[in-house]
């Protein structure tokens, strides 16, 4: 039914099937309804059918119809796209009104990975919002006819959104209840770094960050400005040690360059005939863990290449942040606790590690704190006396796995993110929890401190938002 809303005269009914989505054009003359048949555009003079757009039958899926709405024009309808199609998947369509065809989609910027709920137009800015299961809110330039970037920070599927009528507000209602308002453009954030970047490690006083993007460069970044210094190529493994004077970094065919970045001179070593899959520097430097699939997990000592000094049957190893413990984890829950200097086990002991399974070593190596993996229903961190392999601690709060864990460079707190989007810190003595930051969007994991403890960084997947590094400032104690 077609009301007048001045005197509420019925102006026209339609042969409309079902509760379905619609949308009115901007000046109020045309209706657009999705249906089993596609969407179907009517002239409200008469009540009469124009046409049904090309390609737009596959978008309703019982009561999964997909949101809809007209650009401020009038010229084009935008409908999203959650059913499989030659143009994608969570996407959102473009049809020109004129000729009825579908003329592409939207491209480029924060991109969906679950269905998409809801649209907003704001026709002061000509911005689109959308809302998605995937706990995000997309903002799209319909003059670019791209994304622009995405809000995240709904710990639950984001089901309706609204853009205000200046356009520098969103509104956004998720299935928790919770209703959230977004400035559209927010200020200058200087603790995020946008990209699928993966944290290296910092200098030793906390001023710069080294990270690995997925085009295998390496990158420093200033702190606090995040200025980048020119990019280095590397390869699709890469570490650094000795206060970011040192990279270590995967070649083809099994080999390991080793540069030293303040010469960029780089020396090689053939560290397996087929492409490693493991690759892992020591602090200092001097010390290399490599392994490929084949391949035991080989300790080499750089200052030495002509061969490896020892091997492993460890599956993944950490070491602590003063390079003279060495954690090793192999199949079965095995957990190894070596001392460097003289590559001798001190203890071995059997967990309950599975797959997905997270490790921090304190910075002097004395405790080891492990995830339990995907498998832990209670989702603890187990804390361990290195010297013995005493449990001598649980820490109990997350609702998901936990992903990541990170001791502080005094060894008094430890740091924990989980598939639950939140990130704790805990009191290593008391095993309280001193701090929970639940609104991240998104699950951090390689977490690192700096050595001076200014700077907490974790990075979040690249099939979350395209991916980002986030820093913290970190908390002193």
């Amino acid at each position: 039914h077609i009301w007048d809303t001045a005197d509420w005269f019925e102006l026209s009914r339609l042969p409309v099937v079902g509760n379905v989505n619609r949308a009115f054009s901007p000046d109020g003359k045309t209706l657009a309804s999705l249906g089993p048949l596609g969407i179907t555009i009517w002239s409200l003079d008469g009540g009469r059918a124009i046409r049904v757009l090309d390609d737009s039958a596959d978008l309703f899926r019982g009561n999964a119809a997909s949101p809809l709405t007209f650009t401020t024009d009038g010229t084009q309808l935008i409908a999203a796209r959650n059913t499989s199609s030659a143009w994608g998947v969570f996407v959102l369509s473009v049809w020109e009104l004129s000729t009825g065809e579908e003329v592409g989609t939207l491209s480029g910027g924060p991109g969906h990975t679950g269905a998409i709920t809801d649209l907003s137009l704001g026709s002061a800015q000509n911005l689109l919002a959308s809302a998605s299961l995937d706990h995000s809110i997309g903002l799209w330039d319909l003059e670019e006819q791209a994304g622009s970037r995405s809000l995240s920070g709904h710990r639950s599927e984001v089901w309706c959104v609204a853009v205000s009528p200046d356009g520098g507000t969103v509104a956004s209602g998720s299935k928790d209840g919770d209703v959230r308002l977004w400035p559209t453009s927010p200020p200058e954030r200087r603790d995020l770094i946008d990209g699928a970047f993966l944290p290296l490690g910092f200098s030793q006083d906390g001023s710069r960050l080294a990270a690995l993007d997925g085009g295998q460069t390496l990158t420093i970044f200033g702190l606090p400005g995040l200025a980048p210094e020119p990019t280095i190529a590397v390869g699709a493994l890469a570490a650094v040690g000795a206060d970011l004077g040192v990279a270590a970094y995967s070649l083809p065919g099994g080999s390991v360059g080793i540069l030293q970045l303040d010469s960029m001179e780089e020396s090689r070593i053939v560290a397996s005939d087929e492409e490693l899959d493991f690759l892992v520097l020591s602090p200092d430097g001097s010390s290399l863990l490599t392994q490929s699939k084949l391949q035991k997990m080989c300790w080499w000592d750089l200052r030495q290449t002509d061969g490896p000094v020892a091997t492993l049957g460890a599956e993944a190893a950490i070491f602590s942040a003063d390079g003279r413990t060495l954690a090793a984890f192999g199949l079965g829950g095995r957990i190894e606790i070596w001392d460097t200097a003289s590559r001798s086990l001190r203890k071995a002991w059997s967990s309950d590690l599975s797959f997905g399974f997270s490790a921090a070593l304190s910075p002097d190596g004395s405790k080891l704190a492990t995830s339990g993996g995907l498998s832990d229903s209670e989702n603890l961190i187990s804390l361990w006396e290195t010297s013995s392999g005493e449990l001598v601690g649980t820490f109990s709060g997350h609702k998901q796995s936990v992903r990541s864990l990170a001791f502080s460079p005094e060894g008094r707190t430890l740091a924990t993110a989980s598939d639950d989007g939140s990130l704790k810190l805990w009191n290593l003595a008391t095993r309280q929890e001193l701090l929970s930051i639940r609104r991240l969007g998104s699950t951090l994991r390689h977490l690192q401190f700096s050595p001076d403890g200014q700077w907490l960084v974790g990075d979040t997947s690249p099939n979350n938002l395209g991916g980002r590094l986030r820093l913290f400032h970190a908390p002193r104690g």
